[in-house]
């Protein structure tokens, strides 16, 4: 099977301009690290399914900013999935509050 090719800078630029250009831009990947960095970094919001590796978990876990216990809860059941604000989480963080739910 044939691996596909990593995203072109064209869609790169897209996804990080657009914000500046009002406009939503979704990215939607089945592997988190295979998804280039800049678009990472670039993300305010976050859709997490379930992982089959424990280490890919802790690394989601540490670059998002949640904890193991709450990603392991938000997925303890199947098709149910974590959603992380990133500017709402790291508001909470800073004050040191969890946002509930």
């Amino acid at each position: 099977m044939r691996k596909p090719s990593p995203p072109k800078k064209d869609i790169i630029d897209y996804f990080i301009r657009g914000r500046l250009k009002n406009c939503s831009v979704i990215y939607i990947c089945q592997r988190f690290y295979e998804t280039p960095k800049d678009i990472r970094l670039s993300c305010l919001h976050f859709i997490v399914y379930e992982f089959p590796s424990a280490y890919e978990k802790s690394l989601i876990c540490r670059e998002l900013g949640c904890t193991k216990e709450r990603y392991t809860d938000a997925i303890s059941k199947q098709y149910y999935f974590i959603y992380i604000d990133k500017p709402m989480w790291d508001y909470y963080m800073k004050n040191s509050c969890i946002p509930n739910g």
